[in-house]
């Protein structure tokens, strides 16, 4: 019982918002989609949506050991950046968003 209770621990997933600034103005990161997620679910990788504006050319990153950020895009307005996350263990994980 207590296996199934580590497993299905949210993974919660926070921005830590480190962001450059850029010649279009500074990026923002208003909403991330999913919020959280659940261990051992069958989305590996997950992915994110991060909404907000001046995205253009951003990138996510991770130095937390318990979360790999892995490819990422943006649309062409800038608004919203797509990334994938494979979460290697449960807990509250920093990412971060950086410009060009």
């Amino acid at each position: 019982m207590r296996r199934i209770g580590i497993a299905l621990r949210a993974a919660r997933i926070y921005l830590a918002l480190a962001l450059c600034c850029a010649t279009y103005g500074a990026p923002s990161v208003s909403k991330v989609e999913p919020p959280n997620w659940w261990m051992g679910l069958s989305a590996k990788p997950l992915r994110l949506l991060i909404h907000g504006s001046g995205l253009q050319g951003c990138r996510l990153f991770s130095d937390d050991r318990g979360i790999v950020a892995g490819r990422s895009r943006v649309n062409d307005a800038g608004t919203y950046l797509f990334a994938d996350v494979t979460i290697l263990r449960s807990g509250t994980h920093a990412l971060r968003v950086s410009g060009p």
